[in-house]
């Protein structure tokens, strides 16, 4: 039966459907272990994409590179979700031997950048673009697990603040803007993330976390946040953003993960285990 629970998990959280750019970008088909993937090239441009939320999507993004180049490649691009803040991202990326494209066979390109991507409920228009090189984008609906009611697990780093909403009392762990909090982990093989921001006014924000256990890759999140009416916090004047949530599968071996808050504004978090028996 926990065997059974663990690939329920994994499948529909890994489950995919390729979104398509309403703007008829220009398209490169990569071989990647065999099988071919759809990606679409941003060369400076915007690629438009149609959501209607609420949906999890996952942005992959590679860059194409002569082969004879062997140093690691930059990969830069801005993504907006329209009537929020541009989100800028940059990273460093190694070049991998298992993708080819038969279209640019002198062509080598990197491992997959990949961004996770919480849009909010409504119809909503995404935009990508690339910052000057070419750089080749795909697009695809993930699906969540079914949230579970959870014991609250609160960063052992930060301060500790009570969200009321409603009649409902609940302790958030603070994240400051541009600042990190350690959660401790156990045995479990599933955390689920409960994220509010702070809002000064009534824009829809977006809220950035790089999330990592000790010896890992980072992965980045986008959630965008907007007040909640009906939700307050001891000592802060500021608005409290509505519920985001969010499932991180955990490694065995490793005893804390570390979320970095790459946002403007300050979040509030708290975890909560999927116990292995259900």
């Amino acid at each position: 039966m926990k065997t059974l629970f663990h690939i329920l998990i994994f499948v529909g959280f890994c489950f995919a459907k390729l979104l398509l750019p309403i703007n008829n970008p220009e398209i490169e088909i990569l071989d990647i272990k065999g099988k071919n993937r759809e990606y679409f090239i941003s060369r400076g441009s915007d690629l438009k994409y149609e959501i209607e939320g609420p949906k999890l999507v996952v942005l992959n993004s590679r860059r194409p590179i002569p082969k004879r180049y062997n140093e690691k490649v930059n990969i830069e691009f801005s993504i907006h979700l329209e009537g929020s803040e541009k989100v800028s991202h940059k990273g460093s990326y190694d070049l991998t031997n298992l993708v080819h494209s038969k279209k640019h066979p002198a062509h080598a390109y990197t491992e997959s950048g990949q961004i996770y991507i919480n849009i909010p409920t409504g119809s909503h228009v995404l935009n990508i673009r690339s910052q000057k090189d070419p750089v080749l984008f795909r697009l695809t609906t993930k699906k969540k697990p079914k949230r579970k009611k959870t014991d609250s697990v609160l960063s052992t780093n930060c301060g500790e603040l009570i969200i009321t909403t409603g009649k409902k009392f609940k302790e958030y762990s603070i994240i400051q803007s541009q600042n990190a909090g350690i959660f401790n982990l156990n045995d479990e093989k599933l955390l689920w993330l409960y994220i509010r921001g702070i809002h000064n006014n009534d824009e829809l924000k977006p809220i950035t976390l790089n999330y990592t256990p000790p010896q890992a890759d980072f992965q980045k999140i986008i959630f965008y946040s907007e007040p909640s009416s009906i939700t307050s916090a001891e000592g802060i004047e500021n608005k409290i953003g509505k519920l985001r949530t969010f499932p991180i599968p955990l490694s065995d071996g490793f005893n804390e993960l570390i979320i970095e808050n790459l946002s403007d504004m300050d979040v509030l978090i708290h975890g909560g285990f999927v116990p292995k028996s259900e």
